[in-house]
């Protein structure tokens, strides 16, 4: 998914995006349904967190999370942008290099690990 495409469906369901210069990558606040995102980040670290942060919103997740449901966000977000196609090809290309993979899948490394845990869990 797009950023576009992320803020549209948040938009659908009631959830007001904003990016402003904020002290952590992003944060969701239920309540007000809002997702706020750091605009000093990089393009691709922005869509990687909004997806994020987008999850915590379509699942209805407030305050702070335990580490167990955070990587549970992380893969769900991973899901919304990386296909498993696309995933295998880049794999193909750079192998094992977490690195390699994320900047041919245009996303963070963070994403590249979540959505490896999924294909663990399913394999």
């Amino acid at each position: 998914m797009t950023e576009s495409d992320l803020i549209a469906a948040l938009e659908d369901a009631g959830v007001h995006v904003v990016f402003l210069p904020w002290p952590l990558p992003g944060a969701y606040w239920h309540a007000q349904r809002l997702i706020i995102v750091d605009a000093r980040l990089s393009p691709t670290w922005q869509r990687c967190t909004l997806a994020h942060e987008a999850v915590h919103a379509w699942y209805g997740h407030d305050g702070p999370c335990e580490p167990a449901r955070e990587a549970w966000v992380d893969e769900h977000a991973a899901g919304l942008l990386v296909s498993e196609a696309e995933y295998r090809l880049a794999e193909r290309i750079h192998g094992t290099n977490i690195h390699g993979i994320a900047d041919e899948l245009d996303v963070t490394d963070w994403i590249v690990e979540a959505f490896q845990r999924t294909l663990r869990r399913v394999a």
